[in-house]
């Protein structure tokens, strides 16, 4: 048939009818779970990943590039709202998965979903040449260095390189690894804390109060590395966006 499996058509599932039980459920209940909705005026960022390639010689991509582990492509900061609109200008279709979320699809070509894509979803089939928009918030998890993923849910699509990678991190209270130097403490970070200038903070072994440090850096090798004259018993360090 004409189906965006490129005509194929597969035996998914078989269904076995046995017999009835002792106590069959006969009605279904009017409601079973209440969704808090997002809405596109909650959302603070949009992004647009676009499916790409295809053909002779030419793997499907995600922005026209091939995936790669040392490539950080999406930086999202936690708590945030965002739309991202999925474009698969492929002739192909590709279903859209993303790891950490799920989301609510906003429309389909400009369409409301249908009621069986209303609910949230990780995962949303993309024909050829459409356009799928969603929402949802990054409330859950963080880290500076290890991403999660988002790619086609074909294996050898996603095996040719058609993933991309993501990471969330916390802009409010970043914690730092801690070197402990002769006088002085060196502190390093992650590239992708998602700001570019911080307030280091500091809160002694028996208190989780953090306060600003007032010293200035005594050396500055680049944005990822700070040498501060700072208090030693200060045990706990973090890192706060300036505003």
């Amino acid at each position: 048939g004409n189906n965006v499996l490129n005509g194929a058509d597969h035996n998914l599932l078989e269904l076995r009818i046995g017999a009835p039980t002792a106590n069959p459920v006969t009605v279904l209940p009017t409601s079973i779970w209440t969704l808090a909705r997002l809405y596109e005026t909650n959302a603070t960022v949009t992004r647009t990943i676009q499916l790409t390639g295809g053909g002779q010689g030419n793997p499907f991509s995600i922005d026209n590039q091939s995936y790669d582990g040392s490539r950080m492509d999406q930086v999202v900061l936690l708590d945030t709202v965002e739309i991202w609109s999925i474009v698969n200008n492929t002739g192909a279709a590709h279903p859209f998965h993303i790891h950490d979320i799920q989301f609510f699809i906003l429309d389909r070509n400009g369409v409301p979903p249908a009621a069986h894509e209303a609910g949230k979803k990780d995962t949303v089939l993309l024909s050829r040449n459409e356009t799928v928009r969603f929402i949802t918030k990054f409330e859950r998890f963080n880290d500076t260095e290890v991403p999660y993923m988002y790619h086609c849910h074909i294996l050898p699509h996603e095996d040719g390189g058609m993933m991309a990678q993501f990471i969330v991190v916390n802009p409010k209270a970043q914690l730092v690894d801690v070197t402990p130097g002769t006088g002085d403490m060196t502190l390093r970070w992650s590239k992708n804390l998602g700001a570019t200038v911080f307030n280091l903070q500091t809160a002694p072994l028996v208190d989780s109060t953090f306060t600003n440090v007032t010293a200035t850096p005594s050396i500055v090798n680049d944005r990822n590395q700070i040498t501060w004259n700072v208090d030693r018993d200060f045990r706990f360090f973090r890192l706060n966006p300036v505003p």
